[in-house]
């Protein structure tokens, strides 16, 4: 036997047998497989099968004992070879330099944005712009430059298709880490120059109910930008504020909304018609800021699937604080310069009737058909609305392509189709998992917690019947952190003699911590993010056409 081997085993078993005073029961059955504790006993002895040690006579107190030993050693031979494979296997780790780990952090990090588009595209202007100024991420630079053009529009521009019609209003988020992920700097730039090229300021509402509606019926179109939007989010789950996600459901979709407030003091009933809205929201917060405020109801209800996420995580490259260039003025310049003009052209229409060609409505339908395959295989109604909700995305993200090209198209192409299914399939319906999964995922985490106090406060053990009532959960949500905390060895079931019941006894609970970060199993969408992402195979294309 390997000396390592005898060491790691000696180190489970003080002693050896022959410190230890290890004497075979001679009396048990022979053809018995030796278990575990002999097991370990024999094998400290040293390079057995011809003894279990050299003072055999000492140990070894019948020969009937010693063939028991003898008749044992292909299964002995067997566990000896199980072991050493296992500590191979834990002893062999990879040895890898800093770039290295960093590269396979990156690796593990796939969830990002690529575009090709022609350079006199408006995207490409001002990610151009953006990128010569800060670091931020390349995803908020382009969603910026995706809300500029939504902004635009005014509710001039429409799609009518037989179903519904749509217009590119757009409602997105950036989540990512306070401070280094930049996503203020990309948030304040874009406000600044839409501010710039419309003579306008957009102000960082706290609005309520009332209040939003108010200006909305004076105002039907607006638009909403926070560098920092918990707060806001916060303030709309309070109770003055009930009713303010279905109303926000309604106002995205352009419909005639009615509300009537009570009369109060002035005893005459106040009512806000809000008319062919035209709403768009840019706004940005942290993921522990949204995991803390939002709610999978607020997803449910509709509110959450309307926003586009973005949330990259990969490693990027950092640029040190310097003075404005001329090339940076000039980048300026030349954003400024196309958006006034395009603007301009949208302001010459009272109304825009978009088209599609015959192409590319193919396409989008096939592709349709492809994401709800991914919907009928997994069975899940989250998912079917956050795919039903990204269908309507990938229009108008369309139609908002074609509006950035260097001459403003009104009719959507198969190559704006393939884009546009692209960045949702690659990174806007992933982001939009992430963030459902983050949310389910603190959840159940609370759940497991509950179940784990409720077994505390019972001094450590509680019957099934009695811990299901004391954690007041739903018996499936309590039957998964019961398994959960069973393969995890921090709880143990166990059925007293002459009782049905089963009791559960608690463990350990010194590595909850850890066991609240490995839950992934819980998430649904664990699997469905790279099925979507998969499609995007069927998309490729070189650049579009300007």
């Amino acid at each position: 036997m390997k000396e390592s081997v005898k060491k790691t085993l000696s180190d489970n078993v003080k002693g050896s047998c022959c410190t230890s005073g290890y004497t075979p029961d001679t009396n048990k059955n022979l053809s018995a497989a030796p278990n575990n504790e002999e097991i370990d006993k024999i094998l400290t002895c040293g390079d057995y099968p011809d003894f279990p040690c050299d003072d055999s006579e000492a140990h070894l107190k019948t020969d009937e004992a010693c063939d028991w030993f003898k008749n044992k050693s292909a299964q002995l031979e067997q566990e000896v070879e199980s072991r050493e494979k296992k500590e191979t296997t834990n002893t062999e780790i990879q040895q890898v330099t800093t770039e290295e780990l960093n590269a396979l952090v990156d690796s593990e990090q796939t969830l990002r944005l690529t575009l090709e588009l022609q350079d006199d595209h408006f995207i490409s202007k001002f990610t151009k712009w953006m990128s010569s100024i800060t670091d931020a991420f390349y995803e908020y630079q382009v969603c910026g430059a995706l809300w500029i053009l939504s902004a635009c529009v005014e509710g001039k521009v429409s799609l009518k298709l037989k179903q519904e019609t749509i217009k590119p209003n757009l409602w997105i988020n950036c989540i990512g880490k306070s401070t280094t992920s930049r996503k203020t700097t990309v948030v304040n730039k874009t406000r600044k120059t839409y501010e710039t090229i419309t003579d306008s300021t957009l102000f960082n509402d706290d609005y309520s109910l009332e209040g939003y509606l108010e200006s909305l019926s004076m105002n039907p179109v607006q638009h909403f930008v926070r560098d920092e939007a918990a707060g806001l989010l916060a303030k709309m789950h309070k109770q003055y504020n009930e009713g303010i996600f279905e109303a926000e459901c309604a106002i995205y979709d352009g419909q005639n909304y009615k509300k009537t407030l009570s009369s109060g003091k002035t005893r005459t009933p106040r009512v806000f018609e809000v008319k062919s809205p035209y709403v768009t929201h840019f706004y940005a917060t942290t993921p522990d800021n949204y995991a803390m405020i939002m709610t999978t109801m607020d997803f449910l209800c509709g509110y959450g699937f309307r926003f586009l996420f973005c949330c990259p995580k990969y490693r990027r490259e950092t640029m040190d604080i310097t003075l404005e260039t001329e090339e940076d003025v000039e980048s300026w310049t030349a954003a400024i310069t196309w958006i006034k003009k395009y603007r301009n052209t949208l302001q010459q229409y009272p109304s825009i009737e978009f088209t599609a060609t015959t192409e590319a409505m193919t396409l989008y339908n096939t592709l349709l058909r492809k994401l709800e395959d991914i919907c009928e295989s997994q069975d899940n109604e989250m998912l079917n609305a956050a795919i039903g909700r990204n269908q309507l995305h990938i229009l108008k993200i369309a139609m908002l392509l074609e509006l950035g090209k260097a001459e403003p198209s009104f009719c959507i192409t198969q190559d704006s189709i393939k884009i546009a299914f692209h960045m949702v399939t690659s990174f806007f319906l992933p982001s939009l998992l992430d963030v459902i999964n983050r949310l389910q995922t603190d959840i159940k985490n609370n759940q497991i917690v509950r179940v784990i106090a409720a077994l505390q406060n019972s001094g450590g053990k509680a019957r099934r019947s009695k811990l299901l009532q004391n954690t007041n959960l739903k018996s499936k949500d309590f039957n998964e952190c019961i398994d959960t905390l069973i393969e995890s060895e921090v709880i143990r079931e166990v059925q007293e003699t002459g009782q049905k019941a089963r009791t559960y006894i608690l463990q350990d609970t010194k590595d909850i911590s850890i066991i609240l970060k490995q839950i992934s199993s819980f998430s649904p969408f664990s699997s469905v993010s790279s099925l979507v992402q998969n499609l995007d195979n069927t998309t490729k294309l070189t650049k579009m056409e300007s």
